[in-house]
């Protein structure tokens, strides 16, 4: 996990290297990531203790996005953060070409979203224009008491630099079949044919800036899946 390479890294400042001449191959990379060979889907995963996170410094952490987008190999990369302020957000924020903020139908969320932006814009600390939005978790408006396009139009979700709305990337409406799938671990957006799957290829789409559509997983046989045949 992450905490494996950020002790490889640390070892590397103390023998005297300069974090931003520590440089990894694609080959040396993979040995910390995690692969999924059937969507050739990798993932570096975050350390496994709170204790653990708090040993990762700064200059770990440039190190590691910087390798990922630089000498990775890879055609995107994907960092999850939390809506806060620590350190690890802001790395990934300042490496980042697109940020997806991620809203739901919730005064309270929203509240907690507009103070990172509002933050970010105080602090002049990047280009906010690379802000999109996504609705999660999507309902009538009759059952939360506030509408999809009431949320996006709100003055907390205008760029204060344009005057204008953050562009919405897409909306995933709410379902069981999504929670279900996360309890099961069976990744629903490997089903082609799922509602989730279409929004959340919508959204993909708008990012790269032309269509894509998720091919059908090839399913193993009954008699694959008892021997283990690939």
């Amino acid at each position: 996990c992450m905490s494996v390479w950020a002790a490889d890294i640390r070892e590397r400042i103390d023998a005297g290297q300069r974090p931003e001449n520590i440089v990894y191959s694609e080959a040396e990379i993979s040995k910390y990531l995690q692969v999924d060979k059937s969507s050739n889907l990798y993932a570096l995963l975050a350390p496994f203790t709170n204790e653990d996170s708090m040993d990762i410094s700064t200059d770990e952490l440039e190190v590691i996005m910087k390798n990922l987008r630089e000498n990775g190999g890879f055609d995107f990369v994907v960092c999850d953060t939390g809506n806060n302020t620590r350190d690890s957000s802001f790395i990934a924020l300042e490496n980042a070409d697109t940020i997806i903020m991620v809203l739901t139908q919730c005064m309270n969320t929203a509240l907690c979203n507009y103070g990172l932006l509002n933050t970010l814009y105080q602090l002049n600390y990047f280009d906010l224009n690379r802000i999109k939005l996504v609705i999660n978790k999507a309902q009538p408006s009759r059952a939360v008491g506030i509408s999809v396009e009431e949320l996006v139009e709100a003055d907390a979700f205008r760029n204060p630099e344009t005057k204008r709305p953050y562009e919405l990337l897409g909306t995933i409406k709410n379902s069981n079949k999504v929670k279900l799938a996360g309890n099961m671990g069976s990744p629903l957006v490997y089903d082609a044919a799922s509602e989730f799957t279409k929004e959340i290829g919508e959204i993909a789409s708008k990012i790269i800036g032309k269509s894509y559509v998720l091919p059908e997983m090839k399913k193993k046989g009954f008699f694959a899946k008892l021997f283990g045949r690939k």
